[in-house]
């Protein structure tokens, strides 16, 4: 079994998980993004060391939340960056989340994933699309 330490976009964290020799952070793209105004790339490379497995978390959860004022058109933007983010980082990265959007509606979601990297990318389901669909994508793929 493996534990991802999560909060490594946070730098006191991530210098602490560091220190401690903790394999296995996980970060936050939203928490990143709270941080970072991303005006020159920032990539994973530079902030964690190789021996570091790193797992990235789209962080929708926040844009998920009840209250949150987000409109379509910004979602949109932040999922591309966020698709940008995930290609600069792919091969630094053990795995990442979809961009699951809530607001999006389901049919934008799913229609991502044509695009999403099969070795690495971990689908989200959301317990509101009911158990035929977590059947539907926990089935084995032929």
């Amino acid at each position: 079994m493996i534990f991802y330490f999560a909060g490594a976009e946070i730098p006191s964290h991530r210098a602490l998980l560091t220190a401690e020799h903790i394999p296995h952070v996980g970060m936050s793209y939203m928490g990143l993004r709270r941080r970072v105004k991303f005006s020159k790339p920032w990539t994973v490379e530079e902030h964690y060391p190789p021996e570091q497995s790193v797992f990235l978390d789209s962080g929708c959860h926040t844009l998920n939340r009840p209250g949150v004022e987000v409109t379509e058109e910004e979602i949109r933007d932040i999922a591309d960056h966020y698709d940008q983010f995930v290609e600069a980082n792919i091969d630094r990265v053990q795995a990442y989340t979809e961009f699951d959007a809530l607001t999006m509606g389901r049919d934008w979601i799913e229609a991502r994933r044509q695009h999403l990297h099969p070795e690495k990318a971990i689908v989200v389901w959301h317990e509101e699309w009911g158990i035929d669909t977590l059947k539907q994508i926990s089935a084995p793929r032929r």
